[in-house]
């Protein structure tokens, strides 16, 4: 029984020193890019009651929260290490991701209920309040891929890679609009925001857990161009393109609808070959 343990051993020993052979340091990459997602819910009143019971809403009445349509890309930052198989031309990818996420926005539309009759010298009310509540998000990724060389400049790559990890913080903004109604003829309105952060301090946002499970699976397709003129030379840095299609789970709570979405990434960077 201990001989076949050891020959289970040796060659289990010989199999992985193969594999590691066949396996090659290839380099390291640095991305920068934006991330969109499908859907950004607008969650209910009741979610963000704390937060929007801040502002004095005693002159306005609000409509529900209205979902914005107008998403835009959130900062996406990603390093990552590379290994190569040349025979099949094939690479796996061990990366970090760190990412804005944006967890829920929305506007509330305020109706003035002002009496007009009542002798005050100033009027003012809450035209609309914007809340936006967003995270940090840190990730580790892994990709298989596949590399195809155009020429010895350029180089495409394809493939598909998951990542898992957890949100840092929670940052949750609202933004009101004030409309004043002053004695004489003239009137206005401006902005005035506030925020809270539980980076140090849990104080009003209780109801969000501060670490959150993400993760998600995505299909991966990019091209990299090497920087240097000198075709007599191996290229070592190159400039990369990537764009990637994925499907993300991020289970917050008090906001389900934002437990399933797909997620569009264009990331720009600089790779650097450590074996040329």
């Amino acid at each position: 029984m201990k001989l076949l343990l050891c020959i289970c051993l040796i060659t289990l020993t010989n199999v992985m020193a193969q594999s590691t052979k066949k396996w090659k340091v290839e380099g390291i990459q640095f991305n920068l890019g934006g991330l969109m997602s499908s859907k950004i819910p607008s969650a209910s009143y009741a979610t963000y009651a704390d937060f929007i019971g801040k502002v004095d809403t005693t002159y306005t009445n609000f409509s529900a929260p209205v979902q914005l349509t107008n998403l835009s890309m959130r900062p996406i930052f990603n390093g990552s290490f590379h290994m190569v198989q040349p025979e099949k031309n094939t690479l796996q990818r061990f990366g970090i991701t760190l990412q804005n996420k944006s967890i829920s926005s929305f506007v509330l539309k305020g109706t003035p209920n002002i009496d007009s009759t009542t002798n005050i010298e100033v009027y003012s009310s809450v035209d609309a309040i914007r809340l936006d509540h967003t995270t940090p998000v840190l990730t580790f990724d892994y990709a298989y891929l596949k590399k195809i060389s155009v020429s010895q400049r350029f180089n495409v790559t394809f493939g598909v890679g998951t990542y898992i990890g957890y949100s840092l913080w929670n940052t949750i903004k609202s933004r009101a609009k004030l409309n004043q109604w002053p004695s004489g003829d003239n009137s206005g309105s401006w902005w005035r925001g506030q925020g809270s952060s539980d980076m140090f301090t849990s104080t009003g946002l209780y109801s969000f857990s501060k670490h959150i499970l993400n993760m998600g699976i995505y299909t991966s397709f990019g091209f990299e161009y090497g920087l240097s003129s000198n075709q007599d030379v191996a290229q070592k840095w190159y400039f990369t393109y990537e764009s990637r299609f994925c499907y993300d789970y991020f289970a917050v709570k008090n906001v389900p609808s934002s437990w399933f979405s797909f997620q569009c990434s264009q990331q720009l960077g600089i790779k650097y070959y450590l074996n040329r």
